[in-house]
């Protein structure tokens, strides 16, 4: 999130700074010691993570790009967020991480940002980017859009990318002033949901509610 207005304060001041997390895909541990941060390719060891950084097996370390190193915790502990020196740009930039022998392991290139809108891979770790629902700095990203529409079925139904556990509703409208609920809402279990809808009665539209 590189124009953070507001959606999303920075727990240590109550800032609206940007920030990005770096996510572990693996089952494993992954101890940060010595890695460096940049968003500036021609200086990738622009910041060192700091001795005893690390992140769990599939968990997230979330940054924050407010350049305020010295807010960083004497000690990393389970949770602890990463200050770097430096800010994202909300016209577009490069993101770095380079190994500790300033390898470059991965970068994101991303364009303009507005207020508020969160970009990111989905699902986590994929080389899919979009730009997400809504922001989950520090847990796993989230995407609702329309996967297909099922209308010629039997069973109508409306499927639609999810995160699981989240709760997914769908309501109705016939002039999309007044919405009412279309069905009982739904938990995914999985990547995606089926909200089921219908062809008969007169025109309508459907639109659908998501949280957690």
């Amino acid at each position: 999130m590189a124009e953070n207005d507001g959606s999303t304060p920075d727990p240590a001041d109550g800032d609206s700074d940007d920030w990005f997390e770096i996510y572990n895909p693996t089952s494993q541990p992954v101890d940060l010691s010595g890695w460096k941060l940049s968003d500036t390719p021609v200086t990738p060891a622009l910041f060192t993570i700091p001795s005893g950084w690390s992140i769990p097996a599939n968990g997230y370390l979330l940054v924050w790009a407010d350049n305020e190193p010295v807010q960083n915790p004497a000690a990393f502990s389970a949770g602890s967020q990463l200050h770097v020196n430096f800010k994202l740009s909300n016209a577009g930039e490069t993101l770095l991480l380079s190994a500790p022998d300033v390898r470059e392991v991965d970068r994101v290139t991303f364009g303009p940002q507005t207020a508020n809108d969160v970009e990111g891979f989905y699902p986590d770790g994929s080389a899919s980017r979009e730009f997400l629902t809504v922001p989950t700095p520090g847990s796993a990203n989230v995407l609702t859009k329309f996967s297909s529409i099922s209308l010629l079925d039997p069973s109508p139904s409306i499927h639609l990318t999810a995160t699981p556990g989240w709760t997914y509703r769908l309501e109705s409208s016939t002039d999309q002033l007044t919405w009412l609920p279309w069905a009982a809402p739904v938990i995914a279990a999985g990547q995606e949901v089926i909200l089921p809808a219908s062809t008969t009665g007169p025109r309508r539209f459907y639109r659908a509610l998501t949280g957690p």
